[in-house]
C-alpha cells in the first residue's frame, strides 16, 4: 500500500503513515493475523485466511509541540496504490448429511497437504439409523470460494444394521395345569384309595370311556397316582381307540408325565399337547411307565362315563381288573372344553 499525508509537514522528516486492517469473515470483522498495524509503502506477507472484505483505517504520525510523537493515530492520507495478492486455497469447507446442519467446518482456508475430515462415519452411521432403507447417502460438501476442491481419499467403516426386532415367544404354557375355560368331565371324588395298580415298564393300566359329545374336546387329565421308588418316574400318557373292546395298538396322541417320589397319593394333572375330539366311538387312556413306577389308585363306584378298567402284562392281552368289586375303575379327572361359538 502506498500513501503519503494530505500535506507536507514544516518539520522533517515527513510523518510516517500506516494503516490498521479488518477482515470480515462469517460475518465477523475480525483483525488481521497476526499485525493488523502496518506501515505504508512496504509489501507484507501472512499466513493465508479467510475473508470476504477487507477495510483500512489511514493511520499518520501524531506530533506534540511540533516534535514527532512517533505514534500512528487516525488521519486523512493521500492514497495512490493498493495491491492484494490471494491464494487459490477453498476456505470455510462444511460437510454435512443432506440438509442437516454441518458436522464438520473449517474456518481457516484448507492446507495443501490435506484436512482429515472428523466425525464422517459417526454421521452416515447415524442417517443409516434412521434411514433404514436408504441406499444412498446424500454427503453435501461446501465452500465459500469457487476453487477447486480434491478429495484425496474417503474411508467410512459403517456399522452393521442392527437386526430386526422380534416380538418375545410367548412362554410355555403350563404343562400340569387345566387350561383356561376347562370343565369337569367327571364328578369329583373325595374317597380314600385302597387299591392301586402297577404301570412300569412290563405293566399297563388304562380306562375306556364313552364318546365325547360332538364338538367337546378333552383338554386334560388328572390321574390319582404315588410313585413308591426313591428317585423321579418317568412315563407316557397315551389316548388310543376302541379295537374290540382293547386300546388299539397305534395311539392316537401321547404325551410324557413326570412324578417324584412319594409316600402318599396324589392327584397329577397332564394336558394334552392339543385339545382333541374323541367323539363317535370309545376311547382309552393308557399309562405306563418307562423309568422307575407308578401305582394308579383304583376304587369302586364307577363313573357313568367309563365302561371299562383294563391292565396288561409285556405284551400280552388286556385284562379287565377284577378289584376292586364290583365295578372297578382307575382314578381320573378330566378337563374338556367345550365347542367354540
Amino acid at each position: 500500500m502506498e500513501a503519503s499525508p494530505p500535506a507536507v509537514g514544516a518539520l522533517v522528516p515527513p510523518r510516517r503513515t500506516g494503516a490498521r486492517l479488518r477482515l470480515l469473515s462469517n460475518g465477523s470483522w475480525l483483525p488481521l493475523a497476526p499485525l493488523d498495524t502496518l506501515p505504508t509503502g512496504t509489501e507484507q506477507s501472512f499466513p493465508a485466511q479467510c475473508a470476504s472484505a477487507l477495510m483500512a483505517e489511514m493511520l499518520i504520525e501524531g506530533d506534540a509541540a511540533e516534535k514527532r510523537t512517533g505514534v500512528l493515530i487516525p488521519g486523512m492520507l493521500n492514497g495512490r496504490r493498493i495491491g492484494l495478492r490471494f491464494t487459490r486455497q477453498p476456505c470455510q469447507l462444511s460437510v454435512a448429511i443432506g440438509n442437516e446442519p454441518p458436522f464438520f467446518s473449517a474456518d481457516a482456508p484448507l492446507p495443501e497437504a490435506g484436512l482429515v475430515v472428523a466425525g464422517l462415519a459417526r454421521a452416515i452411521n447415524r442417517y443409516l439409523s434412521d434411514h433404514p432403507s436408504a441406499a444412498v447417502v446424500p454427503l453435501n460438501i461446501a465452500t465459500a470460494n469457487t476453487h477447486p476442491l480434491r478429495i484425496i481419499a474417503f474411508e467410512a467403516e459403517l456399522e452393521a444394521p442392527p437386526p430386526a426386532a422380534t416380538p418375545d415367544a410367548p412362554p410355555p404354557e403350563p404343562t400340569d395345569q387345566p387350561r383356561p375355560g376347562e370343565r369337569a368331565l367327571l364328578p369329583p371324588t373325595d374317597r380314600i384309595p385302597r387299591v392301586a395298580r402297577l404301570c412300569d415298564a412290563d405293566h399297563a393300566a388304562g380306562l375306556r370311556l364313552a364318546p365325547l359329545p360332538q364338538g367337546v374336546r378333552l383338554s386334560s387329565v388328572q390321574l390319582q397316582l404315588r410313585n413308591p421308588g426313591d428317585e423321579e418316574a418317568r412315563g407316557t400318557l397315551s389316548l388310543h381307540a376302541d379295537e374290540h373292546g382293547s386300546p388299539a395298538g397305534t395311539a392316537l396322541a401321547s404325551w410324557p408325565i413326570a412324578l417324584p417320589a412319594g409316600d402318599t397319593p396324589r392327584w397329577v394333572c397332564s394336558r394334552l399337547p392339543a385339545p382333541r375330539p374323541l367323539a363317535g366311538q370309545p376311547w382309552w387312556l393308557v399309562c405306563r411307565a418307562e423309568h422307575g413306577s407308578l401305582q394308579w389308585y383304583a376304587d369302586t363306584h364307577c363313573p357313568d362315563l367309563i365302561d371299562a378298567a383294563s391292565h396288561c402284562r409285556g405284551s400280552g392281552p388286556w385284562l379287565p381288573l377284577d378289584t376292586p368289586a364290583p365295578a372297578p375303575w382307575l382314578h381320573l379327572q378330566a378337563g374338556v372344553l367345550d365347542p367354540e361359538d
